[in-house]
C-alpha cells in the first residue's frame, strides 16, 4: 500500500493556523530556552578562560590537550543537559497539535519527569553530530596556531564532511523527542533506535522542510534576530505536524491514482 504525505507549504500553512493564539506561550517558552542557553554556555566559557589565566601550563602541551578534551566532554554532556528542553518544545508542540493548553512550565516537563531517560535520548543525539564535527574542530584549532596553508585542503574536506555527516544525524534522530512523548514506555535506546527506522525514507522529505524556512531565517539576521522568536516556534511546530503525517498517513487507493 502506497500512502501521500503532506508537502513542506501545507505543513506550514497548518503550524501557522494552530499557533494562532499560543504564540505568546511560545515566544516566551523560546525567550527562556535561549536565555538558560546563553547563561549556561557563557559560564561554561567563563570558566575555561579562568582557568586557562590561571594554570598557564594549559595552554600548551599534553596539559591543553588533556584539558581540550576534557572541555570538549563537558561542553558535550552541557549540551545534552540544555537540550533537555527541546523535550518541552515538543510536548509544546504536540499539545498545540492535539488542541491541547500550553504553558512554558512544560519547557521544563524533561527534567521534572523521568530526567534520566530524557537525556539519555538527549546525548544519544547530541554525541554523533558531536564526533561528526569533531575532526574539523581539531583541524581548525591547529590551523589557526600553525597558519600553514597545506592544512587548508584538509580543513575543507573536513569541514564539508562532518557537516554532511552531522546533518544526516540531526535528521535521522531528530525526532527522538517526539517519540519519546509518544511511547512512553520505550527505554531512551529503543527510542533512538525506533527514531533512526521511522525516518528512513523521510529523512528528504524533513531536509526539504527545513530549508524552506531558510528566507525566512535570513529575514531574522536583519531584524538582528527579534523574527527569530516567532520563525521558530512556526519552525518547530511544523516539525511536529511533520511528525504526525510521517506517523499517520493517508493511504493511497489505486482508484484515487488513477483520477489523479
Amino acid at each position: 500500500m502506497r500512502f501521500r504525505y503532506q508537502n513542506a507549504t501545507n505543513l506550514k500553512e497548518r503550524a501557522r493556523a494552530m499557533l494562532m493564539g499560543n504564540y505568546t506561550v511560545c515566544v516566551e517558552s523560546v525567550l527562556v530556552f535561549e536565555a538558560v542557553r546563553f547563561i549556561l554556555l557563557s559560564g561554561l566559557s567563563l570558566l575555561v578562560q579562568i582557568l586557562l589565566v590561571r594554570f598557564a601550563g594549559l595552554q600548551s602541551g599534553s596539559g591543553y590537550v588533556i584539558f581540550a578534551a576534557v572541555y570538549w566532554v563537558i561542553l558535550v554532556l552541557l549540551g545534552a543537559f540544555i537540550n533537555m528542553m527541546l523535550s518541552g518544545l515538543a510536548l509544546i508542540c504536540l499539545k498545540i497539535s492535539g488542541g491541547l493548553p500550553i504553558a512554558v512550565s512544560d519547557l521544563f516537563q524533561g527534567y521534572q519527569t523521568e530526567p534520566e531517560r530524557t537525556f539519555q535520548i538527549s546525548l544519544g543525539i547530541s554525541i554523533p553530530q558531536s564526533l561528526a564535527i569533531l575532526p574539523f574542530q581539531l583541524l581548525l584549532e591547529y590551523w589557526m596556531d600553525a597558519q600553514s596553508k597545506e592544512l587548508i585542503p584538509a580543513l575543507v574536506i573536513s569541514g564539508l564532511v562532518g557537516f554532511a555527516l552531522a546533518v544526516f544525524f540531526s535528521l535521522s534522530l531528530g525526532m527522538g523527542f517526539f517519540l519519546m512523548h509518544d511511547f512512553p514506555n520505550l527505554s531512551a535506546g529503543e527510542t533512538l533506535r525506533e527514531t533512526w527506522k521511522r525516518m528512513k525514507g523521510h529523512k528528504t522529505r524533513l531536509l526539504i522542510l527545513e530549508l524552506s524556512f531558510v528566507p525566512l531565517m535570513v529575514l531574522c539576521l536583519l531584524s538582528f534576530g527579534v523574527g527569530y522568536l516567532w520563525v521558530y516556534p512556526l519552525m518547530e511546530e511544523s516539525i511536529a505536524l511533520f511528525y504526525l503525517d510521517m506517523m499517520n498517513p493517508q493511504p493511497v487507493s489505486d482508484r484515487w491514482e488513477r483520477t489523479v
